[in-house]
């Protein structure tokens, strides 16, 4: 991205952009932020939640708030993408309007949109429309945005009607999407390599490599993601003591939790408690 996190600081941000094959994403990789990606350019191979994705060209990636996501390779020189962040301050005065009408549920089941050529050219000239408004200085500026987002989440739900992304994935990848799901449904228990790969009848050497390969992350680096993700909820949605957070989400010890959290978020989480209470 051009400027780091710059998105996470708006409502609604878009931005096109070049992203040569050894691209790797930010240690953010879930946000409050909904996010459409608009593959231009090339094929990218998508890691969602529990999932993996290969996106091509003229795909548009939905990811829901929170979902942990991440890029994990380019199988050419570069890829050409127009991403679009809006959150639901954003979009809430268009939701009003239109009461019986669902425009985030495409959005939120967090999944690829395999469009045909004509649907290409209307959501890219949708998109391009966002792009010089984005850059304006008009005075209807977040208005008119609005109106292209509302256009553009009508017109998602209605090819999600029409099409359907089929994709096979390997043995391989299978495997590793048993061990994202025993992880995200576990992260509170001791979790190591080891006992992983003993659980799933894999070499700790082996585990390690297909679950880079596959996801992005190492495996302690996605346990610790899937534990601080929750840790961030439970500050800021309960009065449980950090130290009960911490041996909730499966940290043994409050240091070994304050010191990836801090690695993780850039604040410990007394702060963030008290920053994200303030804003709420």
């Amino acid at each position: 991205m051009k400027t780091k996190l710059e998105f996470l600081k708006k409502s609604f941000f878009v931005e096109k952009s070049r992203v040569k094959i050894n691209y790797s994403m930010s240690s953010i990789h879930y946000h409050k932020s909904y996010e459409i990606y608009y593959l231009q350019k090339g094929s990218v191979k998508y890691f969602i939640k529990d999932k993996v994705y290969n996106a091509k060209k003229g795909d548009l990636v939905l990811i829901n708030t929170y979902d942990i996501h991440r890029t994990v390779y380019s199988d050419c020189s570069e890829n050409d993408r127009i991403v679009l962040y809006f959150n639901d301050n954003f979009i809430r005065n268009i939701k009003k309007l239109e009461k019986n009408y669902d425009f985030l549920s495409k959005i939120q089941s967090s999944n690829i949109l395999r469009l045909n050529p004509k649907q290409q050219i209307i959501i890219e000239n949708i998109l391009i429309k966002m792009l010089k408004e984005y850059n304006s200085n008009g005075e209807e500026k977040e208005l008119y945005l609005k109106i292209l987002l509302s256009e553009l989440l009508m017109r998602i739900n209605r090819y999600n009607r029409e099409n359907r992304y089929i994709d096979k994935i390997n043995p391989m990848q299978e495997k590793i999407m048993e061990v994202v799901t025993y992880i995200n449904n576990n992260y509170s228990k001791k979790q190591s390599i080891s006992f992983l790969a003993k659980r799933f009848s894999i070499s700790e050497s082996y585990l390690s490599h297909l679950f880079k390969d596959v996801t992005g992350f190492t495996v302690i680096n996605y346990i610790n993601t899937v534990r601080i993700k929750e840790a961030q909820r439970l500050l800021i949605n309960t009065n449980k003591t950090i130290t009960e957070i911490a041996n909730q989400v499966g940290f043994n010890t409050i240091t070994h939790f304050g010191r990836v959290f801090k690695k993780s978020i850039n604040t410990s989480p007394s702060k963030y408690r008290k920053l994200n209470r303030k804003r709420g």
